[in-house]
């Protein structure tokens, strides 16, 4: 059976439970990650058996399963350890992509990474909260181009300035004479200047 049919069949729902169990057991199947990503995700296959799957997954799979609330949260969290134990070898691109696309179990970690570009791309995953980029915000290590890009975010900017003046009182300090904020964080009605920063700090 090509791959094409296995996946359409995979993503049956009535598909009947005798022909779930010889696709489960049809080891060439499993040659393809897209099939391998939804026997490890289908409410019918045994648990030990989908999650010995999940360590065989690419991380793109991994972070799709990570974010599929409908997948079991054993598998989920499965998903998610696997992901920060590769965290560390991913490239910046693939970074940035998994900030994007990720399940919460994976936020706090990158949270933290080094590249603003990250935490920016971590800015609109859709499990993101507004305490996730208070605390980004608030962060002592936060670069400058992070906290633009926090305070420049127009989903977060809908929160008013809270998030903004959180950057302005813990960062006021370290942006005079380092960081040029004539190059203001504008959030529509607030709008945030060196004068600010320094009545601030």
């Amino acid at each position: 059976m090509t791959e094409g049919a296995l996946l359409k069949l995979l993503r049956q729902s009535d598909l009947p439970r005798e022909r779930f169990e010889e696709i489960l057991r049809d080891r060439s199947a499993r040659r393809s990650h897209v099939v391998r990503r939804l026997l490890a995700a289908h409410p019918r296959t045994p648990r030990r058996e989908a999650l010995s799957l999940v360590s065989t997954l690419f991380w793109r799979d991994l972070a799709h399963i990570s974010a599929d609330v409908r997948i079991h949260p054993e598998i989920r969290r499965a998903a998610e350890r696997d992901l920060l134990r590769r965290l560390s070898k991913m490239a910046l691109a693939e970074r940035i992509d998994l900030a994007r696309s990720a399940g919460r179990g994976v936020l706090a970690s990158l949270r933290v990474d080094p590249d603003p570009r990250v935490v920016a791309a971590l800015l609109d995953n859709r499990f993101t909260t507004e305490p996730d980029v208070v605390q980004t915000a608030a962060r002592p290590e936060a670069s400058p181009a992070a906290l633009a890009a926090i305070a420049a975010h127009p989903r977060w900017t809908l929160y008013g300035p809270e998030t903004c003046w959180t950057v302005v009182r813990r960062h006021g300090g370290r942006f005079s004479g380092r960081l040029s904020l004539s190059v203001e964080i504008d959030l529509g009605d607030f709008l945030v200047t060196e004068e600010d920063i320094e009545e601030a700090v």
